[in-house]
């Protein structure tokens, strides 16, 4: 399918604004952009409360939202995206409140720690180090401890699906589901749609080689806590919904982490989204797909809520 008509205006009003790539750019410089960007369009909630839980080298920031005054709800750990350089809980707050009213679901957004200054696995361990909190501390946070599930968007995908991983690996607590949207499954970055959507479409491959550079100068990227399609063995792990974008250079990573995952006796939802760019499940009040894939993604998290 060609690109969504929507999609095309986004990227031309994109580069009339003249901004120059990420590449040439310090991650300080990016993240002030992306503050300037906003936290993405989202409903009224409940509550939201910030907070702070301990970290495996300080305290992690949380944001909890809540779509009703109910105790006991089941929940979801996420982590937001921005290639483990940039982003913040801020930035997906609107996916946030979308998930957290359609799933009818308490929403944890987790802010890990990021590089340069944090490099690879600290994001990991911080994603780790809060879903297993987020278990630990159910009765505090007034949640369900058998209905927790992971998700997150682009690296917070990657950061999803790792923790699911290092939950096995290590005997951690058992999660009901991953939400993958547009994850990054495999550093070598030399999948078709690595070549044919490299640039031109938001997200490119010189920005990802960016990201990874910053988030893994040592050269650890093929062990599978960084790119989870590179596992071993991906069997034994919850059930997984993965979404991708058809003009996303991370697609192809994206169908063949489910693949894998199926292959692997895993359960799977897996959808393409034709025509959509990396960001269109964020930009909801642009991309009418984009709310749609969040409204899919919720209404699967809440069926499996349900059904536990």
């Amino acid at each position: 399918m060609t690109l969504d008509p929507i999609a095309l205006k986004f990227l031309k009003d994109a580069a009339a604004l003249g901004a120059p790539p990420i590449g040439e750019l310090e991650p300080a410089q990016v993240r002030a952009g992306i503050k300037a960007s906003g936290k993405g369009p989202g409903p009224e909630i409940y509550s939201m409360e910030d907070m702070e839980m301990a970290g495996p080298e300080g305290p992690i920031p949380v944001r909890i939202y809540r779509p009703s005054s109910k105790t006991n709800l089941p929940a979801l750990v996420y982590f937001h995206g921005g290639g483990w350089v940039i982003g913040d809980i801020d930035w997906n707050d609107g996916m946030c409140r979308q998930i957290s009213e359609q799933a009818d679901c308490v929403v944890i957004s987790v802010e890990y720690r990021l590089a340069p200054e944090d490099v690879y696995p600290a994001a990991a361990d911080d994603a780790y180090a809060a879903t297993v909190w987020a278990v630990q501390n159910a009765k505090r946070l007034e949640i369900d401890e058998e209905r927790i599930a992971v998700g997150g968007w682009s690296a917070g995908a990657t950061l999803a699906a790792v923790v699911c991983l290092m939950l096995r690996d290590r005997g951690g607590p058992k999660v009901l589901h991953q939400l993958l949207i547009c994850p990054a499954t495999d550093s070598a970055m030399d999948t078709e749609s690595y070549l044919t959507r490299a640039e031109g479409f938001g997200l490119t491959a010189d920005t990802m080689e960016w990201f990874w550079n910053h988030y893994d100068p040592a050269g650890r990227r093929a062990e599978p806590y960084a790119s989870p399609l590179l596992a071993d063995d991906l069997s034994q792990l919850p059930s997984a919904h993965v979404i991708t974008a058809d003009y996303d250079p991370l697609r192809d990573e994206g169908i063949a982490y489910a693949e894998a995952l199926d292959f692997a006796g895993v359960d799977v939802i897996a959808k393409n989204y034709e025509g959509q760019i990396h960001t269109f499940v964020r930009e909801t009040d642009t991309f009418p797909e984009g709310a749609q894939a969040l409204a899919d993604a919720s209404n699967v998290l809440r069926s499996k809520f349900e059904a536990s």
